[in-house]
């Protein structure tokens, strides 16, 4: 007859196989189990015991009914009871590897992995989180984990539903926690932030992803895009920032050549655009739009500062006031448009224009010889009408790499359209000495150069026509004006040289110490423009200055308005080498 064995026979693989069976039912606590036992006291006696033990029987039989509480209580078997005590003991540590459990066991690594089976149980009940990184698996126990089993209690998943979208965005910063320490796959942080939003319909966000209808991928990066915004106030977002949330080098080389090129949904619905700078679209750097923030994030959407909005702008109240002198027939032209440009009446005309199915934009040419006060007249409606001006060097969009320029143009007209919405009085649009992109279109389009430039005064031609504001260009060389531009330009304004009364205006105003007999002999004698005589009036201030005195010296005055009059370099035939 056989021999029963005694306890102390069986091996200790035969006692880890008799747990190990315990995997599909959880064990309920024993009768004995002490009456004031609590979970970290059980997970206590169980790390004690099973220091060092290489899982020997004489250990495990010792905290047997510490494991069946623990068991019970957070619906385990008791294997799983064991590798959950062991998390808890090295709860502090966010990267748990198989070595520090072997370490704590006094086990072989291959024996842990033995026990892949218990640590898959307790990662799919969001006991402990994986992180796969290099190839190497490493755990942790998250936060609300060990909150609840500091309050004895089983640890709940939180409940979605209800939350605000301060709270739905509490929960998306810990899913983009997990996707940094590569606890999560791309794919499985889209499936959780889905429940997010389908859990919260009524959310503006919810409400307007839906309507989006984004990819999966470009749901992710927008999420987080907007998180990064809540979170941090974050306009300046850059691919770097992007990375840890995509799990493959093929999705962030998807993303980066979709972001740079333009053609991610999130860029062509125009739920993002790039940042500016230098004036241009940085394709490197992006934010949510203003429109975007208004209509998804509600409640958190905080407006953009005066300052963000201001930032480059010409500011309408930092402008000097002058006093202009023109001609009879441009003081009434310029005149009827400053009094069109008062916000009431700008206001009033748009809404009767757009009632009658017109366009509501006003571009506006002011042209005439150098000197003749087309810029400063644009500074001084400015002032008059309370208008910041938007100004465009126009060499600067001109770029050298061919299809830089054309995008450089439509950011323009982006940036500018984007503070039209954010302003309460429109800014205006001012393409000062636009001679070179208003001049006739070249016939010989062989160049890339001519091509380039032919593109783009048709960008050009394109936004005024649907323009939503004021654009005043400036030109000296309106016979050289392409006729489709001339078409475009609802108000033109030329400003001649200023006739002997103008002239003597400018000359009293700028020297007021001058007598009017020789101010009547200057202003009969030269053709100057405004400007020109505003040179001779500072330059005769600095001689004065420096050689000390205070009165007018009609022989210097006169010497000056020669000089200006004939001008520096005009006889010459070459500056310079």
């Amino acid at each position: 007859m056989a021999r029963r064995k005694s306890t102390n026979e069986f091996s200790i693989d035969e006692l880890v196989e008799e747990m190990l069976e315990e995997r599909s039912s959880p064990v309920p606590a024993k009768k004995g189990a002490a009456k004031n036992q609590t979970l970290l006291s059980a997970i206590e006696a169980v790390v004690e015991a099973t220091h060092d033990s290489a899982f020997g029987e004489k250990a495990l039989k010792a905290v047997d009914s510490e494991l069946a509480y623990i068991a019970d209580k957070l619906e385990l078997t008791k294997m799983q009871a064991v590798m959950m005590s062991v998390f808890m003991d090295q709860c502090n540590d966010h990267r748990i590897n198989l070595s520090d459990l072997s370490r704590h066991f006094g086990c072989r690594n291959i024996r842990m992995l033995r026990m892949s089976a218990e640590i898959r149980a307790l990662a799919e009940k969001k006991y402990i989180k994986v992180a796969r990184n290099d190839g190497e698996e490493t755990y942790r126990v998250p936060r609300e984990v060990i909150s609840a089993i500091k309050d004895d209690k089983k640890p709940e998943p939180r409940s979605l539903s209800g939350l605000s979208l301060e709270g739905m965005f509490g929960v998306f910063g810990d899913m983009f926690s997990e996707a940094e320490r590569h606890e999560i796959t791309t794919e499985a942080l889209h499936h959780s932030i889905k429940e997010v939003l389908d859990a919260n319909p009524s959310s503006t966000l919810s409400q307007g992803l839906m309507k989006a209808g984004l990819s999966s991928v470009d749901l992710v990066v927008f999420v987080h895009m907007a998180y990064l915004f809540v979170e941090n106030n974050d306009n300046a977002i850059n691919m770097s920032d992007l990375e840890d949330i995509l799990d493959s080098r093929n999705l962030k080389s998807r993303v980066k050549r979709g972001l740079e090129s333009g053609e991610i949904q999130l860029l062509q619905q125009k739920l993002i655009e790039y940042n500016e700078h230098n004036g241009f679209g940085d394709r490197y750097s992006y934010r949510l739009s203003e429109n975007t923030k208004r209509e998804m994030l509600g409640e958190l959407y905080v407006p953009a500062l005066p300052e963000d909005l201001t930032r480059g702008l010409t500011l309408y109240d930092k402008l000097t006031e002058k006093k202009m002198y023109y001609n009879p027939s441009e003081q009434s032209k310029v005149q009827q448009l400053s009094s069109l440009l008062e916000p009431d009446n700008f206001r009033s005309v748009t809404e009767r224009l757009a009632a009658k199915g017109m366009r509501k934009g006003f571009a506006c040419l002011f042209y005439g010889s150098p000197g003749t006060g087309k810029t400063e007249t644009v500074y001084q409606i400015a002032k008059a009408t309370g208008r910041n001006i938007m100004q465009l060097n126009i060499a600067s969009l001109k770029s050298c790499w061919v299809g830089e320029s054309e995008k450089n143009v439509r950011a323009i007209f982006d940036r500018y359209r984007k503070l039209v919405e954010n302003s309460e009085v429109a800014p205006i649009l001012l393409f000062n000495e636009a001679d070179a992109i208003i001049g006739k279109r070249s016939e010989q389009t062989d160049r890339a150069v001519d091509k380039m430039e032919n593109t783009i005064q048709n960008i050009l031609l394109e936004e005024i026509e649907k323009l939503d504001g004021i654009l005043i260009a400036t030109t000296n060389l309106a016979t050289n004006m392409d006729k489709a531009f001339e078409r475009r330009f609802i108000y033109k304004i030329e400003f001649g040289r200023p006739n002997t009364e103008a002239k003597a205006a400018i000359w009293r105003t700028m020297l007021p110490g001058v007598d009017d007999k020789t101010i009547a002999s200057l202003a009969k004698n030269y053709d100057l423009s405004g400007g020109q005589i505003e040179n001779i009036a500072r330059k005769h201030t600095v001689e004065g200055i420096l050689n000390g005195f205070d009165t007018v010296d009609d022989e210097k005055l006169h010497l000056f308005c020669r000089e200006e009059a004939k001008g520096y370099f005009t006889e010459r035939s070459k500056v310079g080498f």
